[in-house]
């Protein structure tokens, strides 16, 4: 009995690791000194609408093609030369990035924080948050 209470306690400690080290992964809580930002989609919005902007779709063709924001390039998180595709856009104008969903986006956002960009934008919640704000899609030419 006493084996069966220990390996319950374990497994529940080995889970609760796995799930807030997961958690804390995907955090968009962001330090005041990274130059990544997370805004909701309806700042997001106002925020590409007031310029010219590098605004990059980070999901795969496919779901590009399904629909994106108007005037985004698609730059796919998963291929192998993504950082070098991302490293041709212009690092003085501050880089918007999205996803589905919110996850490869941030992923794409911290990892590029490295590079000489003056500010990155992460949309919090992706397009799914677009598209639950109002917001129109566009068909990618």
């Amino acid at each position: 009995m006493k084996k069966i209470l220990l390996l319950v306690v374990l497994l529940s400690s080995i889970g609760a690791y796995w799930y807030f080290e997961a958690k804390g992964k995907h955090s968009t809580e962001i330090s005041a000194t990274s130059k990544v930002e997370v805004v909701n989609a309806e700042e997001f919005s106002k925020m590409i609408e007031a310029g010219e902007v590098l605004l990059v779709d980070v999901r795969t063709p496919k779901e590009f093609q399904e629909g994106t924001l108007e005037g985004a390039v698609n730059i796919n998180f998963y291929d192998a030369d993504f950082e070098t595709k991302i490293k041709a856009l212009e690092t003085e104008k501050p880089l918007y990035l999205f996803c589905r969903s919110g996850g490869r986006s941030n992923k794409a956002a911290h990892q590029l924080s490295k590079l000489s960009f003056t500010k990155i934008y992460d949309m919090k919640g992706g397009v799914n948050a677009w598209g639950a704000a109002g917001k129109s899609f566009v068909q990618p030419e």
